[in-house]
């Protein structure tokens, strides 16, 4: 009896070693209407947290692109996306080899098993073995490849550009609000003053000829990562194929960060991309391993750098706060913080007159909004108009909607989704060819997200609305 005892104890031990199967599934969601459609992905890890596990989701995440992204062309796709991206900006003189050179730089933060990005790396890695045309990327000058020599395969680099587009390219303006507390009030005392977010990601669009190839807005995606040994659960929302946080996201504790790219600061060292850190990494660091704003904002203040400046916020369902990450530094922005004695609105042009200092005080609740410029005195002076229009905007709309002291999550979305510059002649959320692309509203107190996807081709033009759909948060779960 006892023999047999001992022989159940050892299977039952040997079988809590062993990991369940792992899995990819893609699928496509189309909501209808004046939102666009998107991809669901879900990796499931199994419980097992290995190199080796990491670098076989890679591996099956890759081949379920190529099965399910458009016509199977989503090589052709975003490779066209990044060629438009740096024909059409051509940020500060930079060519593609700029940027990947500066891909190279921040890859050595993802091969050493000391690194707390290696797994990660281990991932892109297993995608390049299903997807890599050629090891060392574009060798031609930008705009001739661009329109002579379309290359239409990814590269090993390439991969990794994926999952870093905002630490590679940095030049995009994203916008966010939170509220909380008295603004906030709910008639379930454990949800009741919980913090709710809006965040809209405004990056390029794409080529502009008609049809799905070479935008962005065709690649919506919302990851769930599943089962990762100890790490926590989690959810990316950003763009198919990139497995690092693309901008935003939040874990199973309700912790939610997002990431307002600040590309206008001045100083020698702006593109010194040597030795820095991936903020894409970083913040799906602190999703995997955090469960409060606290914690994320001690994690980024340890000695953290970065390619270019961001405003990242942290909104778990006790607070909210803004992390201001420039080549000075890392600062932390809250309710009280000490903001400029000058006008937030300071601009470029001095022969410009910026609007009034955005004032916390006004409010009945406490209120942090950001776009992609810093507030904090330590930080540079790096407003532009579009952000001092925004932040201007912010301010008059919330306080047109806080006249009753409160600001629900309907009228968050009417903030986030609207303009009003110059007299309400103008939209400066949602244009052209740089447009909102997601737009979200988070409540941290109820765990639900609302989110809008800019539809491709097109982008929903004021005065329309865009419509807001309740995305799936799955094994979040309840708070």
């Amino acid at each position: 009896m006892k023999k047999t005892l001992f022989i159940l104890f050892c299977c039952l031990f040997l079988a809590s070693l062993c990991h369940g199967d792992q899995s990819v599934t893609i699928t496509k969601v189309d909501p209808g209407g004046k939102c666009g459609s998107y991809y669901e992905v879900t990796l499931d890890f199994g419980g097992d947290d290995s190199y080796q596990a990491h670098y076989t989701m890679g591996q099956k995440y890759a081949q379920a692109i190529l099965e399910t992204y458009h016509d199977g062309d989503y090589e052709q796709s975003i490779s066209a996306y990044f060629r438009y991206y740096v024909a059409y900006f051509n940020l500060n003189g930079l060519f593609y080899k700029d940027f990947m050179s500066r891909v190279s730089d921040l890859i050595e933060k993802f091969d050493s098993p000391d690194d707390e990005f290696y797994l990660y790396g281990a991932e892109i890695k297993g995608m390049a073995s299903v997807i890599d045309s050629r090891e060392n990327g574009y060798a031609f000058w930008d705009i001739l490849t661009f329109f002579l020599l379309p290359e239409n395969q990814l590269s090993f680099k390439e991969l990794f550009l994926v999952n870093m587009i905002s630490d590679v390219f940095s030049n995009t303006g994203c916008t966010s609000v939170s509220a909380w507390g008295s603004l906030t009030p709910d008639e379930d005392p454990a949800v009741k003053g919980c913090p709710i977010v809006g965040k809209n990601t405004d990056f390029p669009v794409g080529l502009t000829l008609e049809g799905e190839l070479g935008k962005i807005s065709s690649m919506h995606a919302v990851h769930y990562f599943k089962n990762q040994g100890s790490k926590k659960d989690m959810i990316s929302i950003g763009f198919l194929g990139c497995l690092l946080l693309s901008e935003k996201g939040v874990n199973e504790d309700g912790l939610f960060l997002a990431e307002n790219i600040t590309p206008y600061i001045t100083g020698d060292d702006y593109y010194e991309s040597k030795g820095k850190d991936s903020i894409s990494g970083v913040m799906r660091h602190c999703l995997e391993n955090f469960h409060s704003a606290d914690e994320s904002a001690g994690y980024f203040l340890d000695g953290k750098s970065f390619t270019h400046g961001n405003v990242v916020t942290l909104v778990d369902p006790s607070e909210a706060k803004l992390v201001e990450n420039s080549y000075l530094g890392s600062y932390i922005r809250e309710y009280d913080s000490t903001l400029r004695s000058g006008p937030t609105g300071i601009i470029t042009n001095e022969d410009t007159t910026p609007p009034e200092e955005w004032d916390y005080q006004k409010f009945s609740g406490p209120v942090l909004a950001a776009t992609n410029s810093f507030q904090l005195p330590d930080q540079p002076y790096n407003h532009i108009n579009t952000s001092k229009y925004r932040i201007s905007t912010i301010e008059s709309m919330v306080m047109a909607m806080d006249n009753d002291g409160v600001l629900t999550e309907d009228e968050l979305m009417e903030i986030m989704s609207q303009g009003e510059r110059l007299g309400g002649q103008d939209n400066i959320f949602r244009t052209d060819l740089s447009s909102t692309l997601q737009s979200t509203i988070y409540n941290s107190g109820k765990r639900t997200i609302k989110i809008h996807f800019a539809p491709c081709p097109f982008v929903v033009k004021k005065p329309d609305i865009p419509d807001y759909i309740d995305l799936n948060i799955g094994f979040i779960g309840e708070p």
